[in-house]
């Protein structure tokens, strides 16, 4: 198995979007961007993951963290708005009310979500179990299994 903090799919689903969305992406880059998306993926060089994860973090939660616990001066001047608009997008991609409960379109294939709450701290026995409940199937090795590891969205 493999694990990805971001994914293409994240790209592609939720931020390049944003940036279309917003205005910092003209028509005819959208158009560009989409075209080239479909090409990489016309030729398999993004595998289709079993299951995504998403570790639900509210906008106002993870600008808190930014500020209080990231502490990089460089996100200071990251607006709550910007936030909000990506956590609508993260919500339309991955816990859209059109499809099945806990499934997303990935390449127009419907894939399984496992939804965490992002303001609880996750250890990384609890989200092995949470994993391994999903994809019973599979064999689960988290990289960062040590002893006291987290997780925290946002």
């Amino acid at each position: 198995m493999v694990a990805l903090e971001r994914s293409i799919f994240c790209d592609r689903y939720v931020f390049a979007l944003n940036c279309f969305q917003s205005g910092l992406m003209a028509e005819w880059e959208w158009q560009i961007y989409c075209r080239m998306w479909d090409f990489i993926n016309s030729q398999n060089w993004c595998a289709r993951p079993d299951l995504v994860v998403y570790v639900r973090t509210p906008a106002e939660v993870c600008l808190e963290r930014i500020l209080d616990k990231r502490g990089r001066k460089e996100e200071a001047a990251i607006p709550l708005e910007y936030l909000q608009a990506l956590e609508v997008l993260h919500d339309e991609w991955l816990a859209s009310p059109a499809l099945p409960e806990s499934q997303c379109l990935v390449n127009g294939i419907l894939t399984p979500v496992l939804y965490l709450d992002g303001v609880r701290r996750w250890t990384a026995a609890e989200l092995r179990k949470q994993i391994e409940a999903s994809l019973p199937e599979k064999t689960i090795e988290l990289p960062w299994g040590a002893r006291g590891a987290s997780l925290t969205g946002g």
